[in-house]
């Protein structure tokens, strides 16, 4: 083999080695480091302004709710959707359409529990993209006369049902109940599914007997004494009877049902219960209601019953007793699903999960989970691990890419046409994955995505700008959950994820208030006066120069004229006063101010662009000065710009201006 194939050969080689090398470590990139590729397409960004996540809102009283939508082709509408019903759309007043696009609205929830609300945005090419909160809806605050100052709880009215019997089961009085509910009359019937206040009244605790006196000791050698025979005194006739014994304190605790899970797939399914001997109570209510399964006959006690799972219990003695028996029906046919009775010491009284499972006779189930709390309401279940070291990432995923290494971009083996731009984040969670249900993404406290996998530490987004517009930061963090939104449990914020948009610009507006002149001696129109308090230019022009953009004034051979020792209003010589520029970050401010004598009749019947020509021939300057404020200096302020004269003049002179400073405001909050 000759030489120069042998070297031929060796580069050919090492080219293959080096291909091979590149398209190895491009795969390492791609396959292990990120998620699996899928079809994305650009959404638009919604951002929720007000309400927050999680707020507590009144029934009955007006919430305010404003969003932004944005999107690099605009947005063509924004629509607004409260618990799957569309409330209000809003269209931009623009044909071709806007960026951004705000969307105000008034919305008075009528009935408690947890609301959702939704902003749904569309750009020109009517892709969507959303954003989404949750909203605790309470009743206004209410003090019934004959009550105030005392805390109350809601005591939803049964078939059955009697003031004594209620009255018995709280540890109160028919008198206090009646004093809570002003209205309610004593001797009529109750009303099932009605409402009823009940005081939180506790029993003060028994007075300690006093502690017996031992007896006297007998002398030594005798036996015990005898005791004394003491004989009863008569009961004289028409004596009361003695009063009934006090009954035991009754302990307030609170009771809070959870989850609730049954064996197969129900039509419906219901339960009845009994806490500490109340009376039996259907749930849920009213009479005809079922649960509504969330997935996999699973239920989320405390979004289900929309808040009133958590109920204050008056119990005496020292056991708490928990009674269910529920039922499943199938068409016409109804099952049992089984029955429990269990009995909890005050060892179970501390707030911990508690697990019962009951299973009928012909092996279905049901089991539930709760807890006792020692004090009412309980306090707030802790919510799982946050996720943690949330980092941000994203590529170019070409047609060529995706032909090599036949990783389709729409899982179905057909690579793109075009180039598209992969986003995702990552995280690291190391908590117990059968606690959660998945993770939810936030930007600016509005969830935008939800993946339910507890397993997931990745996801792809479609809505990540590249730079937000100027001011503008968009924050996103990462949270683990358990359950819907807004009811179930929810981590606290993984660390956040910021883009940040440039500094925006600054609108400068110079005002050229006054012209203030010393000794002016020009060499067209000497003047002889050794005080020079009477020297006077009659012809010349005013220049100004803000940054690049120029200004002439047109007051030559025409009054006023230039005066020694005189104030002059610039209005009466610029043709306007003002000027305004825009300055973009970090550019400085130039103001340029020139004064010369000029030909008189030489440029006035002519254009601007060409009357610049005209004064340049024969002119002399009289006097000129320039002042450069930093950025960093920029403010609304009065400032002074010193006038020279060339070193052959005898001219001063300085200009007073007025500087107005606004920043340009972003499309949302500055940064």
């Amino acid at each position: 083999m000759s030489r120069r194939r042998t070297v031929i050969l060796v580069v050919l080689v090492m080219l293959l080695c080096v291909v091979v090398g590149a398209l190895g470590a491009l795969a390492y990139v791609l396959f292990i480091q990120t998620p699996p590729v899928v079809a994305l397409e650009e959404r638009p960004t919604i951002l929720i302004d007000t309400p927050r996540h999680r707020d507590e809102v009144t029934v009955g009283q007006e919430v305010q709710i404003s969003a932004t939508g944005r999107d690099p082709t605009r947005m063509a509408r924004m629509e607004l959707w409260i618990d799957g019903e569309l409330i209000q759309s809003q269209a931009s007043t623009l044909p071709q359409g806007s960026n951004p696009l705000p969307l105000t609205a008034a919305w008075e929830p009528a009935i408690r529990g947890h609301h959702t609300i939704v902003i749904r945005g569309y750009n020109t090419a009517d892709v969507p993209g959303q954003a989404s909160i949750t909203v605790n809806t309470v009743e206004p605050p209410e003090i019934p006369q004959g009550c105030e100052g005392v805390a109350l709880v809601d005591h939803r009215l049964q078939v059955g049902d009697t003031l004594e019997d209620i009255a018995a089961a709280y540890g109160v009085t028919v008198e206090q109940l009646l004093a809570c509910n002003p209205g309610l009359d004593p001797v009529a019937p109750l009303t099932p599914e009605e409402t009823l206040r009940i005081p939180v009244i506790v029993s003060p605790e028994p007075p300690i007997p006093p502690t017996p006196v031992p007896p006297a000791p007998t002398p030594e050698g005798s036996g015990p004494l005898p005791p004394p025979v003491v004989a009863p005194a008569p009961e004289p006739e028409g004596a009361p009877e003695p009063p009934p014994p006090e009954p035991p304190p009754a302990t307030i605790l609170g009771f809070e049902a959870l989850e609730f899970q049954v064996d197969g797939a129900y039509d419906e399914v219901y339960c009845l219960a009994r806490l500490a001997g109340a009376p039996l109570e259907r749930i849920p209510q009213p009479e005809g209601s079922s649960f509504s399964s969330l997935e996999e006959n699973y239920w989320d006690i405390q979004s289900e019953l929309a808040g009133i799972n958590s109920r204050m219990v008056s119990v005496t003695g020292d056991a708490f007793r928990v009674e269910a028996e529920c039922f499943g029906w199938m068409g016409i046919d109804g099952y049992s699903l089984g029955h429990f009775i269990r009995e909890h010491g005050e060892a179970d009284w501390t707030g911990e999960l508690l697990d019962a499972t009951a299973i009928a006779d012909d092996g279905r189930w049901f089991s539930v989970r709760y807890r006792i709390c020692p004090d009412f309401p309980c306090e707030p279940l802790p919510g799982p691990d946050a996720p943690e070291n949330l980092t941000y990432g994203h590529m170019s995923w070409s047609p060529l890419l995706c032909t090599l290494l036949g990783r389709w971009i729409d899982g179905e083996g057909i690579c793109p046409d075009e180039p598209v731009e992969l986003r995702w984040f990552t995280w690291e969670w190391s908590g117990d994955e059968t606690t959660i249900d998945g993770f939810r993404l936030y930007l600016n406290g509005a969830m935008v995505q939800q993946i339910e996998d507890p397993t997931a530490r990745s996801m792809f987004v479609d809505n990540v700008p590249s730079e937000p517009p100027c001011g503008w930061v968009d924050r996103y963090h990462l949270t683990a959950y358990h359950g819907p939104a807004g009811a179930g449990a929810e981590s606290a914020s993984s660390n956040s994820v910021d883009f940040e948009g440039p500094p925006c610009p600054r609108v400068v507006t110079v005002a050229f208030q006054e012209l203030n002149t010393g000794c002016i001696r020009a060499l067209t129109d000497p003047c002889d006066d050794p005080t020079c308090s009477t020297c006077v230019v009659e012809d010349f022009s005013f220049f100004t120069r803000v940054s690049d953009q120029p200004r002439f004034s047109a007051s030559s051979c025409e009054p006023p004229v230039l005066r020694s020792y005189a104030v002059m209003a610039l209005s009466e010589i610029m043709y306007s006063d003002f000027l305004s520029v825009e300055l973009a970050p970090g550019d400085d401010l130039t103001i340029y101010v020139r004064i010369q004598a000029s030909n008189c009749g030489c440029d006035y019947d002519r254009p601007p662009w060409a009357r610049a020509t005209c004064l340049d021939v024969g002119r002399h300057v009289l006097l000129e000065g320039t002042k450069t404020i930093p950025w960093d200096e920029l403010a609304t302020a009065d400032h002074i710009l010193e006038l020279q004269a060339p070193h052959w003049l005898e001219a001063s002179g300085w200009v007073t201006l007025h500087l107005e400073v606004v920043d340009v405001s972003p499309p949302r909050g500055r940064i």
